[in-house]
């Protein structure tokens, strides 16, 4: 299964989810529990840039499996590269122990732009929890 949340409709130039700041955070919250494998994350490139630059996409970034009862699981620490692709897929580095519904995106750093961050689009991978 993969469940994609865009923030916006329409991934063009300045359609982001704009955070005051070089760090934020956002729960997803999926339509079942998955066993995540992956985490891609997308921002505009410095083509399509109107600045020619892209100083407020995500550097550092941390993502969690969220369980209301026992708080959050660690799945991996990552860091964007604004000179790769647009989409840069992430692998699960600590396996999860159980299926989850929300994930924690939380962004610790971003490639200099002190007054924002912009975050286009989150995609979260996985296989369905069997029941």
């Amino acid at each position: 299964m993969d469940a994609s949340f865009s923030f916006q409709p329409d991934i063009s130039a300045g359609n982001c989810w704009a955070f005051q700041g070089s760090r934020g955070h956002v729960v997803i919250r999926l339509p079942e529990k998955i066993w995540p494998t992956a985490f891609t994350i997308w921002h505009i490139s410095k083509a399509v840039s109107p600045s020619g630059e892209v100083s407020t996409a995500p550097r550092e970034f941390v993502v969690s499996g969220v369980d209301e009862d026992e708080g959050e699981a660690l799945l991996g620490s990552f860091i964007y590269d604004v000179d790769g692709e647009i989409a840069q897929t992430f692998q699960v580095q600590e396996e999860p122990r159980k299926a989850f519904r929300q994930i924690k995106l939380e962004v610790r750093s971003n490639w200099g732009n002190k007054e924002y961050t912009c975050l286009y689009r989150a995609d979260v991978h996985g296989n369905p929890e069997k029941a």
